[in-house]
């Protein structure tokens, strides 16, 4: 294995752990082979979420907020709240930030991290590209995203590169 960080939609990811045998039971055990795991899922669920899209192990990250990409000032943010549309905030940029750190300190040199969200181009292609920056060195000119429409979310990206 290399460094590799896939950005995928849902239903790529899906297929993906179908047919490599990947579930809820076995995905920690994959940690030593160096396998990490950044599930972000809509603030309201679907029934189309992964199995384990509640649950946290010590290399799989879910988080659950909506694709806003606009900043929402605080009489949005609480509306939005309301209705059970989670935001992106710092509190999740920092829960992102520390599960790249401690893949950067277990296996800096051999990893594969998947990122997925819904469609696999906003939200997850702009924790790909920060994961990207921090765990290569890389920039966005060099990274290669799978999916040609990727358009990563500037909001999102922006409270990672700030924390």
């Amino acid at each position: 294995m290399q460094k590799r960080i896939h950005v995928l939609s849902r239903t790529m990811f899906l297929a993906l752990m179908r047919n490599s045998k990947l579930n809820e039971n076995n995905i920690e055990d994959m940690e030593k082979e160096g396998l990490y795991i950044i599930s972000i899922n809509d603030p309201i669920g679907d029934n189309m979420e992964p199995d384990f899209a509640t649950s946290n192990k010590s290399n799989l990250l879910t988080m659950r907020f909506g694709d806003f990409r606009i900043e929402l000032d605080e009489k949005l943010k609480n509306q939005f709240k309301k209705k059970g549309h989670d935001v992106f905030d710092d509190s999740m940029a920092i829960q992102i930030r520390d599960f790249v750190q401690k893949i950067k300190n277990n296996h800096l040199d051999d990893f594969k991290l998947l990122i997925h969200c819904h469609a696999g181009v906003s939200r997850s292609a702009a924790v790909g590209l920060y994961a990207f920056e921090e765990l290569q060195n890389g920039t966005l000119n060099e990274f290669e995203f799978q999916n040609p429409n990727t358009a990563y979310n500037p909001i999102v990206y922006q409270k990672l590169t700030e924390i």
